[in-house]
């Protein structure tokens, strides 16, 4: 029983001895979400051929209903910044549309760097095919060990080998979006 003060009492013969386990000791270790944060492309993109092109047309959720936890990442040109070390899952959901023909290989990449843009490596990749105009959804998540907040950052990429494609965005509500949640220390 953990009593009005937070001290562990009544542990069974064998067990701790009261006051031994409080509540601190307990909730040290307990992984506690203290980053979580959602953002999402205000607008459509242009259409992309086969030129890989950064999406930077992105915004916080600002639903009335929606609150980051802590600080949040930041966002500028399309490159994130994690506000603090550790282990981040971050998971893309796109809504990809082909246009001016048909796609057979449209192309989404989560590139990230660790050298603060000098260099990046495709670190997740969703593919689509579509007929002119229809859409499909593409999503990538990944586990980033965020060791270096000045260096270590992400951003989105579109392309395709044939015709164009772009992705469908709202800034009313979420179509084409990013969540990203701190899940514990580096």
């Amino acid at each position: 029983v953990i009593n009005g003060s937070g001290t562990v009492t009544g542990l069974a013969v064998g067990g701790l001895p009261d006051s031994i386990v409080d509540a601190d000791t307990l909730a040290s270790s307990v992984n506690i979400i203290k980053q979580a944060d959602v953002w999402r492309m205000t607008s459509h993109t242009g259409n992309v051929g086969s030129t890989a092109t950064t999406v930077a047309n992105w915004e916080r959720m600002d639903d009335a209903s929606f609150d980051k936890i802590g600080t949040g990442v930041s966002e500028s040109s399309g490159l994130f910044s994690f506000p603090v070390t550790g282990i981040y899952e971050v998971t893309f959901y796109g809504i990809c549309q082909a246009r001016d023909g048909a796609v057979t290989q449209g192309i989404v990449q989560l590139e990230s760097t660790r050298n603060n843009g000098s260099a990046y490596d495709t670190f997740g990749s969703g593919e689509f095919s579509a007929l002119v105009n229809n859409v499909n959804m593409v999503a990538i998540q990944v586990l980033f060990d965020i060791t270096d907040v000045s260096n270590h950052k992400f951003r989105i990429r579109i392309s395709t080998g044939a015709n164009s494609i772009r992705l469908l965005g709202d800034t009313d509500y979420n179509r084409t979006s990013l969540r990203i949640i701190r899940l514990g220390d580096t």
